[in-house]
């Protein structure tokens, strides 16, 4: 074949189109509208296939075993591994007539082929890829297409890399089977270290790390009352590449053995009314996340561990929490 004979085939993008259908379970098709992290797809508005990105800790599977048979190990339980993302993609590429799919984590990918029977139509029959790992010379479709992405848009956030001083006397706080927490000397100062580890029974503890994310991100939303009803954040994110971190200043123990004035009564209220003003519901209200710290004479009160909270202007929900309150502060 001569170079003027040589095909030409046009380069796809990636970008998002909010054209796709979802099903909650394979079983049950077509249930709502949804839409895919992102689509791979021609300048003719053609789409290749849908891709579906997930969080490491959200989508993870140990080397040597494949996704298929971690699937089929966790079907029974929707949230449990790669069920819930596997049939995400399934769904959008079954409830739209896709032949191919991708789902994707930062270091981790799988491409997804449905069999099209003799008559043309799509079967129940699935393949999935072998586990395509990251390295240093073999990005994923995720870096790459970040990557991608940056250098057409220019504005795609990134999170920063920066060296952290170590945490010194670390003293154990409380415990469970996925995470922990310290108070810590940082930096010179007085501080509460929430880590857990994000490898580590990634599966079982996916609520645990889902629910440190949620509290850094109730902690950002929430800048205006930090350092007066709520502790400053100092630093959150992953270190080390294992472990997911919260750090906020200590902010003192919590009100379980403490007598209380009316006066304090009147500063808690007044901290979660300003939480609650905020449109947040804090979720896990009791004494074991009111915090008293002693200043002489003076008390501070600071409220805590927002894992649990939900971001809403639900009045009902809102003065029920402050009802709960007052049954805790009686």
């Amino acid at each position: 074949m001569t170079l003027s004979d040589t095909p030409l085939y046009e380069p796809p993008s990636f970008q998002k189109r909010r054209v796709f259908e979802e099903e909650s379970a394979i079983t049950a098709m077509a249930a709502h509208r949804g839409e895919p992290d992102s689509q791979c797809l021609l300048s003719s508005g053609r789409i290749l296939f849908p891709i579906e990105v997930k969080k490491p800790y959200v989508l993870f599977v140990n080397q040597g075993i494949e996704l298929g048979d971690a699937y089929n190990a966790n079907s029974d339980r929707e949230s449990a591994g790669p069920v819930r993302p596997l049939r995400q993609i399934l769904g959008y590429m079954w409830c739209n007539g896709y032949r191919y799919g991708v789902l994707t984590s930062l270091e981790q990918t799988w491409f997804i082929r449905l069999h099209i029977n003799n008559a043309g139509d799509q079967t129940r029959d699935i393949e999935v890829s072998p586990t395509v790992y990251h390295s240093q010379t073999n990005p994923t479709l995720l870096q790459s297409y970040l990557a991608n992405s940056g250098q057409s848009q220019g504005n795609i956030a990134r999170g920063q890399k920066v060296t952290v001083p170590s945490f010194k006397n670390m003293r154990l706080i409380s415990q469970d089977e996925c995470a922990a927490t310290f108070r810590a000397t940082w930096k010179g100062e007085d501080v509460v270290v929430k880590k857990c580890t994000v490898w580590k029974d990634h599966w079982k503890c996916q609520d645990a790390m889902e629910q440190l994310e949620h509290e850094t991100k109730v902690y950002s939303f929430l800048h205006h009352l930090q350092g007066r009803y709520i502790p400053r954040m100092k630093i959150a994110g992953i270190a080390d590449g294992i472990d997911l971190i919260l750090v906020t200043e200590y902010a003192g123990t919590n009100i379980r053995n403490k007598d209380l004035t009316e006066a304090d009564r009147m500063k808690i209220r007044t901290a979660l009314s300003a939480i609650h003003k905020a449109q947040v519901l804090h979720g896990d209200l009791h004494r074991g996340n009111i915090l008293i710290q002693e200043d002489g004479q003076d008390r501070h009160f600071k409220i805590i561990d927002f894992g649990l909270s939900k971001f809403m202007d639900d009045r009902k929900r809102l003065n029920d929490e402050m009802d709960e309150l007052e049954k805790i502060l009686a």
